[in-house]
């Protein structure tokens, strides 16, 4: 994660974050995503970082909590499919619904 986002707290970091998001098509990116597994596989949203905080919360969940509500689907996340998208296990809890 770049120092940008390192070097705030969770509500700076998660306005940085968004406004990073709002200037992406959310539509475009979703293709982007599913067109990778070219029809043959699930997708998956996947981190190779630490969580963000000590909390454990993800900006993995902020990119799926964007994609969800732009485009009102749902972004589940891997062993908690059963929960709704506002209880993303791993969403800043300034976010949960």
């Amino acid at each position: 994660m770049c120092p940008r986002f390192r070097s705030v707290g969770e509500r700076e970091f998660i306005e940085r974050y968004q406004q990073q998001l709002s200037a992406l098509r959310p539509s475009y990116v979703h293709g982007r995503i599913v067109g990778c597994a070219s029809g043959k596989v699930g997708v998956a949203l996947c981190c190779f970082e630490r969580p963000c905080s000590s909390d454990g919360w993800c900006h993995r969940a902020l990119t799926a909590k964007w994609l969800s509500e732009a485009l009102e689907i749902e972004i589940p996340e891997f062993g908690f499919q059963e929960r709704a998208q506002s209880q993303h296990p791993m969403l800043p809890p300034s976010l949960k619904a």
